[in-house]
């Protein structure tokens, strides 16, 4: 325990120290204090700077979903638009290494063309579907199998390996049921997840 004269002294040697900074506020006393700290200052700041912040959104005439996105498909939505940002820089190297190879490499009969495919880790399953889709219709089949990690060459090959060497094709046979017999989709076909509502998700 302190003596009164000691504790006095602490006490002025304190607000000696405060009154050279104004940034510091100390509040100083001989009993036992507990700091009850008011949210409303805090809420009124963070409704502020939200404000402020839609104002910039507002004035610049975009949404400010594009950029922070919020609610249940944020994360969905913020993975495409990083997507598509990087895909402007990623067809400008497309077209740059197409330039190297032609330069080198092509003639009158043969002609390069260096492509990067919009997939990333987060939309690969997505993507083979929807060229699955349109390899149906009579489009690609390489698409499809290059966003699997297969190359033509490799395409090619466990094709032949299963068709003509092991004759899958004809000992994979599926049972037969109303499944396998029918070739329409059951049923309304499922939203993509930014189309979703939230409470759907």
């Amino acid at each position: 325990m302190f003596e009164p004269d000691e504790a006095l002294e602490m006490h002025a040697g304190a607000v000696g120290m405060m009154k050279g900074n104004k940034n510091i506020s100390v509040l100083t006393t001989y009993a036992d204090v507990d700091a009850v700290v008011s949210k409303t200052s805090s809420e009124a700041t963070n409704t502020a700077l939200e404000k402020s912040l839609q104002n910039v959104y507002s004035r610049a005439s975009v949404s400010g979903q594009l950029f922070a996105p919020t609610g249940s498909q944020a994360l969905s939505i913020s993975i495409t638009n990083d997507m598509s940002l990087m895909m402007i820089l990623a067809n400008k190297y497309s077209r740059f290494v197409t330039y190297i190879i032609n330069f080198l490499f092509a003639n009158s009969n043969i002609n390069f063309k260096y492509s990067i495919l919009p997939v990333s880790w987060y939309n690969v399953s997505q993507y083979i579907t929807d060229t699955l889709k349109l390899a149906q219709s009579g489009y690609s089949y390489l698409l499809p199998a290059i966003a699997a990690g297969l190359s033509q060459k490799d395409l090619i090959n466990v094709k032949k390996l299963e068709n003509d060497a092991l004759d899958l094709s004809i000992l994979l046979i599926p049972l037969a049921s109303s499944y396998t017999q029918s070739s329409g989709q059951v049923g309304r076909p499922e939203l993509p997840l930014e189309e979703k509502s939230p409470k759907t998700i």
